[in-house]
């Protein structure tokens, strides 16, 4: 496209004058004509144009309309589009109308005849030239329009002088000559420099505004929309080369505020482009790198920092990190002032730094959290699941790009409404005629494409909301045809249709009336549309002319788009029954419906048996809830939930059959689709089954015991072994492992106790001195007990035979509790969910084979011939061999400390397995299905209910005078649900757990406790937490409690259950309704076992998975239980 570079002819003529020298006066304007340029008001390059540091702002020196301000955008001047120019002699009182085609910048006149008068559509034009030419002294009103005007137009711009005004540019030519310096105005030898896409003397094709809704090059041809408008760039040699004088010219801006808003619709779809792009790669590792943070490092909540960070995320983070190193340093110095008492050289560099450090936060933020630190100490063990350093670097450089982009969609969408509030309801301050086809469906396909891009955003979603309310602005009677009469009459017969709808005689008195205004053949021949002024009429009938042809796709598409806010006047605040009426009965002219509409002749009776219905059933389970909660006698619960839960589903049911007042006439369309959902929630169908194929098991905890070397661990291990024994048997059974676990903790202890006894005869051994049999020395250890004992020598036979047997029992006990033990922590291995464990298992086997080695080596000194008995056992009784054991024992006891300091709650195994992990192999995989199982599975961590079991006590007489003791009689149990659960209802499962003597395996309690679970319990708001003391309540019936738990918050189910006194465990089990969250795969809940004790028992963690003793529970068989309404 060269039509605007310019020929030699005009290259020529933009250097040289074409008239002649007119003596010495200095005035340009000699000639009696003065030529004009029309240019438009645009948009500068946008951040996404290849250059978009390469702009031309509106020249200082011109006096530029007052455009309303942009946060996203600068503005510019731009060559006009395909349309048309229409000029207003206010000297001659002509109006001029041109024909404007952008592929050449020419100007072709129209001139009317008699046959144009009173025509929409008007064609002739001809003596095409780039400019307009008028006398010097005419004063004039200039406009741009992108659509031919209608004969309406014309008539009201030439005989109203206030829409002149209004929408067209007034130029003052003779005032222009002597101050040349006229609003929207320039000269023209300054075209090149102030109009953004004209170059000087040569066009530079750079793709300039390539994201334009008029781009400078020329877009791919598209089959189905066409071929797409463009501006092509061009050289102002076009121009200067072209008018007669170029001093006697000018540029004129004008208005195009429809381009501007297609533009700024086209840049919103780029950001909200950019935006989701980036939430697509960034969006999950920056929301748990703001949720490993919260969780492991010091409190960001904004209350606590300082006012310089709080609102710059990335100051915010350096501040985290600055005082997390200040608290390591100050833990640092604790322990050195603890440790170092005697070298006060080094503690006192320590506490300068540390003190130094203070200051410098202080100077540099205002503030340090000092109270923070034992909470940010408490986490460390978090923490080294973690790398907090590099989630905190991650939001530093994410959380500000992401800020950056939020605010790229926000402030273009402000622009927008700026610019539709700037525009307002009239459609003629955009040049169009909403009688006219063509110019309503140019209206309806900008305002449709910009509304799809809007309703993306929620914010947005709300302002659109308001504009469909109250408008302001054509958004808000874009669906009536941008005629707000037409909607103030629509909204008129939707208050008289539901005027009275809560009377239902005079609903059912009315049905002719009201049928007649929903099924009337045609609303044009209605009396409230005869009643609107000639426009209105012409608009809807305009409307409906589209919505039957060329703009049927446009209507659906508008429909389509307001679904969403339409939906908001469904139900909550936004509830608007009129309004709703109003967009159906627009709605049906848009859509073009073939069915008509219909009032049922039976909706008196029926919405009145209806609503006796619901209000029954309603009062029903109000009642029913009343009676759970204040029960009048002792057992009512459980059959009372059993008939909370049919009477909620009967209401559910109850209201889905909402009798239909408006259905279709011939297809009922409505109720159809109202049957399938009554039939759906009657089929038991469970949808959320289908969203568990993804799910992962959680880690499951093992535990693992260490034992010593001393006479005193040797009585530690006795205890320890009781210990575990008290834990393999807690699920009240013993299978293979348990009893491994049992029998090698045994073992040490009986090979550390014969160990002692070892020590007996190995004191007579060393003390024995050789004596002199046929004139040799012997020692003790050279001849056998029977020698000794032949010799009379009793005393050193008992000796050698204690030592030989007690050798072989140590080191038998010894090898048998080794083999045990390295086949429990083989098993361990490979069940071993991280690399740590892996590691310390590994090394606490070492440990384990050097002292099985040990063991092996005093079964073989025992064993051995009578020649070799000294040496074998003055080896094994030495001291290099107890170092050696020693070492065993050590490296046994280092890798058993370490292993269970790796142990997690379950909030340190989801940060072991987060994407912030240190360890990269167990992360959750970095796919969507994985990043949905890391946000379910900490979500399930978040709502975990809190438990609390405290023990009740009475006093027990013995049998003797004045001899009684405490014996427990039950527990108070207290759970803590969050506010998301409320009103819905869980399920659950308990019992207890009891031990008939010490060691032996846990077996059931007597006393079931289900049932007084459900029926002993209260709701009490979350300041009764722990409120609870050793004393059995008393339950007195009725029961009256009316508790006041406010909204959005906890609440807490207060039970108390009867227990017998060899009662040792609770154990608690439950399940969250499916359509909370995604449950797990093996949909176990929260899973609780608790020792019962005087003092408070409390967890928050439901999730580890114990071994309990209930066994094969499930949703089907478990309690319901209604959390506080």
């Amino acid at each position: 496209m060269t039509e605007k570079y310019g020929t030699a002819r005009q290259r020529c003529a933009s250097e040289f004058d074409k008239r002649p020298l007119s003596g010495t006066s200095l005035c340009p304007f000699k000639g009696p004509n003065i030529a004009i340029v029309p240019v438009r008001y645009a948009l500068d390059r946008s951040r996404y144009d290849p250059a978009p540091e390469a702009l031309k702002p509106l020249a200082r020196a011109g006096k530029w309309a007052r455009l309303p301000p942009l946060k996203s955008r600068t503005y510019t001047l731009r060559q006009l589009y395909d349309g048309y120019v229409y000029v207003y002699d206010e000297t001659a009182g002509t109006l001029h109308e041109y024909l404007y085609t952008a592929s050449d910048a020419h100007l072709a006149r129209i001139t009317w005849t008699q046959a144009h008068l009173g025509q929409d559509e008007r064609s002739g034009a001809a003596n095409a030239q780039p400019f307009l030419l008028y006398p010097r002294n005419h004063v004039l009103h200039i406009a741009y329009a992108p659509l031919q005007w209608t004969w309406r137009i014309c008539e009201h711009m030439r005989s109203n002088a206030v829409g002149r005004s209004q929408w067209m540019k007034r130029l003052d030519l003779g005032s222009y000559c002597i101050t040349m310096n006229e609003p929207d105005t320039l000269p023209l030898a300054q075209l090149a420099s102030a109009v953004a896409d004209i170059d000087p003397c040569k066009v530079n094709e750079d793709l300039r505004f390539s994201d334009s809704a008029l781009p400078s090059s020329q877009p791919p041809f598209n089959r189905q929309d066409g071929s797409s408008p463009w501006v092509p760039l061009g050289a102002d040699v076009h121009w200067l080369g072209s008018v007669e004088d170029k001093d006697s010219s000018l540029l004129i801006a004008l208005d195009a505020p429809l381009s501007i808003l297609e533009d700024l619709g086209m840049q919103l779809l780029a950001d909200q482009a950019a935006y989701q792009s980036w939430l697509s790669q960034h969006e999950h590792k920056l929301r748990m790198a703001s949720t490993v943070s919260q969780l492991c490092g010091v409190s960001d909540d904004t209350a606590s920092l300082p006012e310089s960070v709080r609102d710059d995320p990335a100051l915010r983070q350096q501040y985290l990190l600055d005082v997390e190193a200040y608290f390591r340093e100050r833990l640092i110095d604790q322990a050195s002032l603890a440790g170092s008492a005697s070298t006060s050289s080094f503690s006192l560099v320590s506490e300068i730094k540390s003190a130094r450090m203070h200051r410098e936060l202080i100077q540099r933020y205002g503030k340090v959290p000092e109270d923070q630190l034992q909470a940010w100490q408490d986490r460390k063990k978090w923490r080294r699941e973690v790398d907090l350093k590099a989630a905190r670097q991650h939001i530093m450089q994410q959380q500000p790009e992401h800020d950056r982009l939020l605010r790229q969609v926000q402030n273009t969408q402000a622009d927008i409404k700026q610019w539709a509030i700037q525009i307002g309801l009239e459609p003629l301050r955009l040049h169009c005629d909403t009688g006219n086809p063509k110019h309503l469906l140019l209206l309806q396909n900008s305002f449709e494409e910009l509304l799809s891009i809007l309703t993306q955003s929620q914010g947005a979603n709300e302002w659109l909301a308001d504009q469909e309310q109250n408008a302001s602005t054509l958004f808000g009677t874009l669906r009536y045809g941008f005629s707000p009469a037409l909607k103030e009459a629509l909204q008129a017969e939707a208050d008289k249709l539901l005027n009275g709808f809560n009377d239902l005689t005079n609903l059912a008195t009315r049905l002719g009336e009201l049928n007649t205004v929903l099924n009337h053949p045609d609303f044009a021949d209605t009396a409230w549309m005869k009643a609107l002024q000639q426009p209105a009429r012409d608009t809807f009938n305009t409307l409906r002319e589209l919505a039957r042809g060329a703009g049927k796709q446009t209507a659906e598409a508008i429909l389509m788009a307001w679904l969403p806010i339409d939906s908001q006047r469904a139900m909550g605040k936004r509830k608007d029954l009129p309004a709703l009426l109003r967009s159906l009965l627009i709605g049906l002219v848009l859509g073009n419906a073939p069915q008509r509409l219909v009032i049922d002749a039976r909706i008196g009776s029926e919405v009145r048996t209806w609503h006796a219905n619901w209000n029954r059933l309603n009062a029903n389970l109000r009642t029913l809830y009343s009676h759970w909660n204040s029960p009048q006698e002792r057992g009512q619960r459980k059959h009372l939930s059993s008939l909370l839960q049919q009477e909620r589903d009967r209401l559910r049911a109850h209201e889905l059959k909402l009798p239909l007042i408006i259905d279709f006439q011939d297809n009922q369309y409505a109720r159809l689709l109202r049957d399938k959902i009554h039939d759906f929630f009657h089929s038991g169908k469970d949808i959320a089954k289908h969203w568990n194929a993804e799910a992962r098991r959680w880690v499951q905890q093992t535990g693992l015991h260490g034992s010593g070397i001393a006479w005193g661990v040797i009585m530690l291990n006795f205890i320890n072994t009781a210990l575990v024994w008290e834990e393999v048997s807690r699920d009240g059974q013993l299978n293979n492992k348990d009893l491994v676990k049992v029998g090698y903790s045994l073992g040490y202890t009986l090979n550390l106790l014969m160990a002692v006894y070892v020590e007996a005869p190995w004191e007579v051994v060393k003390n024995a001195k050789p004596v002199m049999i046929n004139r040799k020395n012997v020692s003790i250890l050279e001849r056998s007990a029977a020698f000794w004992k032949a010799q009379g020598n009793t005393h050193w036979s008992q000796t050698v035979t204690q030592l030989r047997s007690r050798l072989l029992v140590t080191g038998a006990f010894g090898i048998a509790a080794a083999g045990m033990e390295i086949w429990d922590l083989r098993d361990d291995y490979k069940n071993a969910k991280t690399d740590e464990e892996r590691s310390a298992i590994a090394t606490k086997m070492i440990g384990v084979y050097i002292m099985s080695t040990g063991a092996a080596a005093q079964v073989l000194a025992s064993t051995t011939t009578i020649r070799q008995l000294g040496t074998a056992t003055t080896l094994v009784m030495s001291g290099l061999f107890s170092k050696i054991i020693f070492i065993g024992g050590l490296i046994y006891l280092l890798a058993s400390v370490i292993l269970n300091t790796i142990k997690q709650d379950s909030v340190g195994y989801w940060l072991k397995k987060c994407s912030w992990s240190r360890i990269q192999e167990t992360r959750y995989p970095d796919t969507p299905q994985g990043n949905a199982e890391e946000q379910r599975a900490f979500y399930e961590i978040q709502l975990t209910p809190k438990v609390l079991v405290k023990s009740t006590r009475e006093r027990a007489y013995m049998g003797m005078a004045d001899s009684q003791m405490q014996l427990q009689n039950g527990a108070w149990i207290q759970i803590q649900f969050p506010h998301a659960i409320r009103r819905r209802t869980i399920l659950f499962e308990t019992s207890s757990s009891t031990r008939i003597l010490p060691l032996l395996p846990l077996r059931p309690g007597a006393l079931p406790i289900r049932e007084s679970f459900q029926e002993n319990g209260l709701f009490y708001s979350i300041e009764h937490w722990d409120k609870i003391d050793n004393q059995r309540p008393v339950f007195t019936y009725p029961r009256l409690h009316c508790p006041l738990l406010p909204d959005n918050e906890d609440v807490i189910w207060q039970t108390w259950v009867p227990l017998v006194p060899e009662a040792v465990y609770l154990e608690i089990q439950i399940w969250y309704p499916v359509d909370s969250f995604k449950p797990s795969p093996e949909d176990t809940g929260y899973l609780y076992q608790l020792e019962i004790s005087v003092n408070s028992n409390s967890t928050f963690d439901g999730l580890l998975k114990p071994q309990l003793l209930m066994k094969n529970t499930s949703r089907s068989t478990a309690l319901p239980l209604l959390i506080a309404p």
